[in-house]
């Protein structure tokens, strides 16, 4: 490229700037338009600056796939910015990416940008950075099932969150590390966590991470059963989501009050409660809940008995996180597909549906979705008569569940062992 042609840019740019700038309403892709104009006049500390204002709108959108590519962009045109200049940008990308990542349920990235940003910002010594690398990191390994590494990593960024009274992310620690204690069956060591949460966010008047701390309670107790006590931290919460204007806080928490009332068998409320979901998910273009959605709803369908409603919302759902590649999502769908697919005596889809899972699964090393998918591939072949190959699958599903030490499920696994499958089969249920 000629100099005239990179002034030509470089002034093209400058002119939309200064033709924009303070407008309450600029064009929609001014960003997307500076970005490129600067990358042809070479100014790459400005191209990827306007390129993660790009990946952050987008972000804001729920345009995931968009907002990876132009942060990707940004990457890019950080290689060629000046070392001693690219810290702050590149800390900036990386945190971007992690977000954006985190959505489509890319969690093994999520791990390599967060070692990025960790070591980036020990090397600078900012310590914010610092601590959401680990955050990010201790969410990548809880999501990945490597909980003993979540909390490690939980941990660490509580200690730092400590040493440099960083309150908000204290309480982003607690909300997390509760999460890690609930998988882990540490119930009350979750509660212990977010009542700390609660204390500080009530005395700083905080109503949005108060109805973090509120859905996060109402979640240990959902998941003791104790549905009364989750309804009532959950309403909480939904009316400070109502009253800060917070779709997405709102959809949440129709996602968990349909689950509460789904475990009551209050399918009606369950039903009503997960169209509205739908409803704010569709409004605010989110792929992700959406497909979180569809599942839900095909639970419920399973559950009163309509089975084709049931089978065309998992399809939905696999459809939805096809679009999104997010493989562990994808397997859940796949595996509710089988189940219902088993269900309604179309063992050929069921089949092919557990095998696509149980690939995805391998793919992503997620041990216990592997037990799970193993155990129920079993379970088909035995009801179409291949005892041996159900045998295979059982023991591979017992291998896994002896050595994440799941007492339950090897008692299961050995009564199928010596005396077949019980019936009925496995009913099809919401994964989580």
């Amino acid at each position: 490229m000629s100099d005239d042609d990179v002034q030509f840019h470089h002034s093209t740019a400058a002119e939309l700037l200064r033709r924009y700038t303070g407008r309450d309403e600029p064009p929609a892709e001014l960003s997307q338009v500076l970005a490129w104009h600067y990358r042809q006049a070479h100014a790459y500390a400005e191209a990827a600056d306007w390129s993660l204002a790009t990946a952050e709108a987008l972000a804001t959108q729920m345009d995931f796939g968009g907002a990876q590519r132009w942060c990707e962009r940004a990457l890019e045109d950080l290689v060629h910015v000046e070392e001693r200049t690219r810290a702050q940008p590149l800390m900036r990308a990386y945190a971007l990416a992690i977000a954006v990542l985190e959505f489509g349920g890319q969690y093994r990235a999520v791990l390599d940008y967060s070692r990025r940003l960790l070591r980036l910002a020990q090397a600078e010594q900012h310590a914010d950075a610092q601590i959401r690398a680990f955050i990010a990191s201790g969410r990548a390994h809880r999501e990945l099932r490597r909980l003993s590494a979540a909390e490690a990593d939980l941990l660490r960024a509580r200690e730092l969150a400590t040493r440099y009274n960083s309150i908000d992310s204290d309480t982003e620690v607690w909300l997390h590390l509760s999460k890690v204690y609930q998988m882990q069956g540490r119930h009350l060591q979750a509660l212990q966590q977010l009542e700390l949460a609660r204390l500080e966010q009530e005395q700083r008047n905080d109503q949005t991470q108060l109805a973090r701390v509120f859905t996060a309670i109402g979640d240990v107790y959902r998941i003791l059963g104790a549905s009364r006590e989750a309804l009532r931290f959950y309403k909480r919460a939904f009316i400070m989501e109502l009253r800060s204007g917070s779709l997405l806080g709102q959809a949440i928490l129709y996602d968990k009050l349909s689950l509460t009332y789904l475990a009551r068998k209050e399918l009606g409320e369950a039903l009503q409660a997960q169209h509205e979901s739908l409803r704010l998910r569709e409004q605010l273009n989110d792929v992700v809940g959406r497909a979180r959605s569809h599942m839900v709803l095909g639970t419920i369908y399973s559950q009163l008995g309509q089975y084709d409603a049931a089978l065309k919302e998992y399809e939905q759902s696999r459809m939805l996180e096809e679009q999104t590649q997010n493989r562990r999502g994808l397997a859940v769908a796949l595996s509710n597909l089988a189940d219902m697919a088993q269900t309604v005596g179309d063992a050929e889809r069921a089949d092919a549906c557990y095998s696509e899972a149980l690939e995805l699964a391998r793919f992503d090393n997620d041990q216990v979705a592997l037990a799970r998918l193993n155990r129920r591939m079993g379970d088909l072949k035995y009801t179409r008569g291949d005892a041996e190959a159900a045998r295979q699958f059982w023991h591979a599903a017992l291998a896994i569940r002896e050595r994440l030490g799941h007492s339950e499920e090897v008692f299961m696994l050995r009564e199928r062992l010596e005396f077949g499958l019980p019936a009925p089969g496995p009913a099809p249920g919401v994964q989580q």
